[in-house]
């Protein structure tokens, strides 16, 4: 009988901070309680990796799908390994990406928004957006960066970057 190796299932994601000038673009979306009631919250642009899919193509699709975006050139910046979150086990492939517009375009996938970055901690997003984003911004230019990070029922508990404890 084989053992049970789910504990070992892990979701590949893209997650690509969009940045024009002091704006990041997020995408608005809506996550579901127990009890079935939604909330809005902001993501930055990203989605799964489809099978056999090349990471930073799974980075360039959904960049292009979600903001219409084409011949995109984002930079890897981070791998983090996220535990809890809805009872997956994800490992984040962190792209950043900078254009030279902040265009509006309706998205299926959701509402696109343009945030100052002095107002992201005024923003409904989920807590590690702000961690990562600041993280990224005092990094070097080429550094890539390692990490965790956990949720309980949608919480953050904790989120470690180069083994720094942020939160």
């Amino acid at each position: 009988m084989r053992k049970d190796r789910t504990k070992y299932f892990v979701l590949p994601r893209v997650v690509v901070f969009v940045y024009h000038r002091d704006k990041l673009l997020l995408i608005e979306k809506s996550i579901e309680d127990e009890e079935g009631n939604s909330t809005p919250i902001f993501y930055p642009i990203g989605g799964h990796v489809e099978p056999g899919e090349d990471i930073k193509n799974a980075c360039i699709r959904e960049v292009y799908e979600e903001t219409g975006i084409d011949n995109s050139s984002p930079k890897l910046k981070a791998l983090i390994y996220n535990t809890g979150f809805d009872n997956y086990q994800i490992i984040l492939f962190i792209f950043r990406l900078y254009v030279n517009d902040d265009f509006s375009k309706e998205s299926k996938e959701g509402r696109l928004k343009w945030i100052e970055l002095s107002k992201l901690s005024k923003t409904n997003v989920f807590k590690d957006v702000e961690i990562f984003h600041n993280s990224m911004e005092k990094s070097e230019e080429n550094e890539i960066l390692f990490g965790t990070s956990v949720f309980k029922d949608f919480n953050l508990m904790e989120v470690v970057i180069n083994q720094k404890k942020l939160f």
